[in-house]
């Protein structure tokens, strides 16, 4: 998201940022195959600051300018074609209304994207908000919700944060809010988990005379000042949360990883497992400052 662009129609565009697609040749090398770059093109946009991807879609996150774009394969081309330029710029833009940092967190899986905004302040100062778009059959993204945090919603300080990491699989979305205070535990952090119906269409669990919608579920585990869910990904059934600021074994913010696995019998979401307690990570390592999960695997940045 640093990247700066120069061209016609880009003078000055320093930090404007880009993003890169890299595809796996049949030999098992990956190859770079496209650069990703915005229709209107601006300094300090920092487009690329979050990335998503899915099948023939991907999303990139340009919070300063307060939007995301979607990108479509389409003969193995991603997004659309710019005369005279090797990069492509997007299928569709995704609008946060002109509010700064939407844009913050993306997420996509198949016909649905999450964009998370962790400095909204619609309901209190810097809470956050995280919005759900929905591919219409005629290849439109139109939002369809609003996701907001119900337990341990904070209104009158605010400043949860919620927004900052996004990430979603089939019917679930979660979203992480890593200053969310948990009794008299400041800056502990946690995690919420939106489930679709599919009878409905709507995500999470409805409130009273609001248009915005509250978490099905809420994890949170380590202690205060640990900034759980700096980092979420889910993949079915299990979601992992990264903990990077969390103190382990004396070691300070030497970072750990949650997994949390849906039980089935009652719809609760469990803690299954924590990564550090196999590993040797020493202080300030900030393990858990990036995860992903995808079928057996689990990977964690430090």
């Amino acid at each position: 998201h640093y990247e700066d662009s120069s061209g016609s129609n880009q003078t000055g565009a320093t930090d404007s940022g880009a993003a890169y697609i890299f595809e796996r040749n049949t030999d098992g090398s990956w190859n770079e195959v496209s650069i990703l770059k915005t229709s209107v093109i601006a300094g300090n946009d920092k487009n690329g600051y979050s990335v998503s991807i899915s099948g023939n879609y991907a999303i990139v996150g340009s919070y300063s300018a307060r939007e995301a774009y979607i990108y479509e394969l389409v003969n193995g081309n991603w997004g659309t074609e710019v005369s005279g330029e090797t990069y492509r710029t997007e299928t569709k833009i995704l609008s946060g209304g002109g509010i700064w940092a939407f844009g913050y967190s993306v997420g996509i899986d198949g016909n649905y994207a999450v964009v998370g905004n962790a400095y909204d302040g619609v309901v209190a100062h810097n809470q956050g908000a995280a919005f759900i778009f929905k591919r219409d059959t005629d290849g439109s993204w139109n939002e369809t919700e609003i996701l907001r945090p119900g337990t341990y919603n904070d209104t009158q300080y605010g400043n949860d944060n919620f927004g900052w990491s996004v990430s979603i699989s089939g019917s679930y979305a979660i979203v992480g809010a890593l200053e969310t205070k948990i009794g008299n535990k400041t800056k502990q952090g946690a995690a919420f988990i939106y489930e679709l119906d599919p009878s409905t269409g709507k995500w999470g669990s409805a409130v009273s005379g609001q248009t915005y919608r509250n978490e099905t579920a809420m994890v949170t585990a380590g202690n205060g000042g640990g900034e759980f869910g700096y980092s979420v990904s889910i993949n079915g059934d299990n979601a992992v949360v990264g903990a990077w600021e969390l103190n382990v074994r004396n070691r300070s913010k030497a970072g750990d990883i949650f997994l949390f696995t849906r039980n089935n019998s009652n719809n609760n979401w469990e803690i299954n497992n924590n990564l550090n307690q196999n590993t040797e990570q020493w202080g300030n390592s900030k393990f858990g400052s990036s995860v992903c999960i995808s079928d057996n695997y689990i990977m964690g940045g430090a």
